[in-house]
């Protein structure tokens, strides 16, 4: 059993760790952003619980582009331009929406455009941004830590544990 929780958390660690790696050099050397998608306005494009990669280089916006942008609230939004205006802001709209946004988009507020969304891969996210994610991680993690100290502080009653699963084996 020892075994088996030593490798899954070794497992998670691993697979944290890369992600956290893989989005901090994207960011970096690509200037791409990920982000969860909270909302079914962009569906069946974007679905809800997706993460949306977006290119934040790219701010030449064409009519039929899905840009991400942020609001007055600093709230940031993903639609498609339906409309690009004399006075160089954009009409956009939620391909799930039947109206149009009502605030044009001015240049500054686009943080880039849509590279590609990864269905589902925002939920875990979303859990654990979550009060109950939140609390059962922190309480997963303090347990093991726990355990930890515990092994760290008996190491006699530990061994003599693993000497009796050796000798039944």
């Amino acid at each position: 059993m020892n075994r088996i929780c030593k490798g899954i958390m070794f497992y998670l660690s691993v697979v944290i760790l890369s992600a956290v790696i893989l989005v901090a050099a994207a960011k970096i050397i690509f200037s791409v952003s990920p982000f969860v998608v909270l909302s079914g306005s962009m569906e069946p494009a974007i679905k809800v619980g997706s993460i949306c990669f977006i290119d934040e280089r790219d701010r030449d916006v064409e009519k039929g582009d899905i840009i991400a942008f942020r609001t007055s609230g600093d709230m940031m939004v993903t639609h498609r331009v339906v409309e690009i205006r004399d006075d160089g802001t954009f009409i956009t709209k939620g391909d799930n929406n039947e109206e149009r946004d009502l605030s044009p988009v001015r240049k500054e507020q686009i943080a880039g455009t849509e590279l590609f969304s990864v269905p589902a891969a925002g939920y875990p996210i979303m859990w654990i941004k979550s009060r109950e994610g939140a609390v059962l991680l922190i309480t997963v993690l303090t347990a093991f830590a726990l355990i930890e100290v515990i092994r760290i502080l008996y190491p006699e009653k530990s061994s003599a544990r693993c000497g009796r699963e050796e000798e039944r084996n």
